[in-house]
């Protein structure tokens, strides 16, 4: 009876064999890895090595494809990541390394992945990736004995204007007071507002997490989204658990709200559990919409989907709450270190970034800060 294989999630079918050669680092043989499309490919591929391992002419640093060795990559480095970061880098080696796949680790020039680079252009984000991408496999390559050279260290990169991160617009803000909530939605805004907590920190957020006698919120669980599936974790560092000051434009609806669940969680999905992608997507959509309804935009209904047709908060998203929040502590006058404890050390270059751009707006000019503060809504 044939072997039976695993398909992989990019399509190959795998298997190992032990190398006659030992690696010094683990005193044990050697692994091989042999890819094949299709099984008979890689049936014939596991034939002619152990062929050549019997005669001894075969060596573990011999040449080999690059759309062999990112995978092997891939598997050994980043398979225990989390399923968003490894669906990043699959979609990277399956989709924008073409140029490459085809060619030896030791044949790859500095102008190959130049082209792949440049073919990129226009698409500043997936640039970066495929650098990074490809910088890490070189790298590894060279530590595993097939590579002296990383010819990626130093591409000629593209100038990218970078991407200005925005707060809430005044528009925005008095939107907000006026829009027609319900009392979920308006808890719901007001913790992004005054809170900054990311989507994966709002969906596992219960009452246990709240404590109204020293207006704390403390935040120590997330939620990683597989597809559409929630799955709990643990923050990605000891320094993402941490506690955040109820402020007092959220704490009287907090409080209200709280008190008038049935549930634990505080914005639950279908059967009282942690809200999919989907529902979040359709919580926050609901928002958007009562917000710029407020704010005298229009929207249509086409196909199940909502259409602006006069979108008065362009670009809004969760993020841009987060920026708010940040725009808030900075304006507040809290120290940077003190601010970076309440925002997440998981975003430290977020809030530095912040901080250094406010701070060049703002230019020390009380006036301006006055002037910030007078647009800014008190409760």
């Amino acid at each position: 009876m044939a072997k039976k294989y695993t398909k992989r999630a990019d399509g190959r079918y795998a298997t190992t064999i032990k190398a006659n050669e030992i690696d010094p680092k683990t005193e044990k043989r050697k692994t091989i890895y042999i890819y094949g499309r299709t099984i008979r490919e890689l049936e014939e591929k596991k034939a002619q090595i152990l062929e050549e391992l019997e005669k001894g002419i075969y060596t573990s640093s011999k040449d080999i494809l690059f759309s062999e060795y990112k995978w092997e990559w891939f598997e050994t480095y980043k398979t225990g990541r989390a399923y968003n970061t490894q669906e990043g880098y699959r979609n990277i080696l399956k989709n924008h390394l073409g140029c490459l796949d085809n060619l030896y680790l030791k044949a790859i020039r500095k102008s190959d992945v130049q082209k792949g680079y440049n073919l990129l252009r226009g698409k500043p984000d997936l640039q970066r990736r495929y650098r990074q991408t490809v910088n890490q496999i070189l790298k590894t390559a060279i530590d595993d004995g097939y590579l002296v050279v990383n010819v990626a260290a130093n591409l000629e990169l593209d100038i990218v204007k970078k991407k200005k991160r925005r707060a809430l617009t005044k528009v925005e803000r008095e939107a907000i007071q006026k829009a027609d909530f319900t009392l979920k939605e308006k808890c719901f805004v007001l913790l992004l507002q005054y809170t900054g907590m990311r989507r994966e920190e709002v969906v596992p957020l219960s009452r246990f997490n709240i404590d109204f006698s020293k207006r704390m919120i403390t935040v120590n669980k997330v939620v990683e989204f597989i597809g559409e599936k929630p799955n709990l974790k643990d923050p990605k560092t000891e320094a993402s658990e941490r506690k955040i000051p109820i402020l007092e434009p959220l704490f009287d609806t907090l409080k209200e709200y709280t008190h008038s669940l049935e549930t634990t969680l505080l914005f639950p999905g279908t059967n009282y559990t942690y809200m999919a992608k989907y529902q979040y997507r359709n919580l926050f959509m609901s928002v958007k919409r009562k917000i710029n309804l407020a704010a005298g935009g229009k929207h249509e209904w086409k196909n199940g989907k909502t259409v602006f047709v006069d979108d008065r908060c362009k670009g809004l998203t969760s993020h841009v709450f987060r920026h708010e929040f940040a725009t808030i502590l900075y304006y507040s006058g809290l120290d940077l270190l003190d601010a970076i404890d309440i925002f997440g050390h998981a975003d430290v270059q977020v809030m530095l970034d912040i901080y250094v751009e406010l701070r060049k707006d703002s230019n020390d000019s009380r006036e301006k800060i006055d002037e910030y503060l007078k647009t800014y809504l008190t409760f």
